[in-house]
């Protein structure tokens, strides 16, 4: 699917990091390098339930055991075994969104954009969200 066809798909939003590539401010190779050092900074949910000591470690290596036997990502193993509830998920998830950086001060912050560029293209993509 080329640029064209992604645009004309009302349904799939345009995400800022993909908007950035379809400028050509930056590569594919960028953004996926952007993305992981989001992801690694972000951190998980098996380790923010271990730093806000919601499981204990004896717990965690339960829910590792029976996340590889039943093929099912952490979170889904953790409420499965009644350690994590509802309430302590939402905790969790906010404790992980606390912890994101935001794409473009990613990009800022590996030289890959200028603050400036960064905040003139924000302010594009926010008010026009397309190319």
């Amino acid at each position: 699917m080329d640029d064209d066809e992604l645009l004309a798909l009302p349904d799939i939003p345009l995400l800022f990091g993909r908007y950035l590539v379809l400028r050509g401010f930056i590569t594919e190779a960028d953004l996926t390098e952007a993305l992981d050092f989001q992801n690694d900074i972000r951190g998980t949910l098996a380790c923010a339930a271990l730093e806000a000591e919601t499981i204990s470690l004896r717990e965690y290596i339960h829910c590792r055991e029976y996340q590889r036997s039943h093929a099912v990502i952490f979170e889904q193993a953790a409420t499965t075994l009644g350690y994590l509830d509802e309430d302590r998920l939402i905790a969790l998830h906010q404790r992980l969104q606390q912890n994101r950086v935001p794409l473009g001060e990613v990009l800022v912050k590996q030289d890959k954009l200028t603050a400036h560029q960064r905040a003139e293209l924000l302010a594009d993509f926010q008010k026009n969200g397309v190319l």
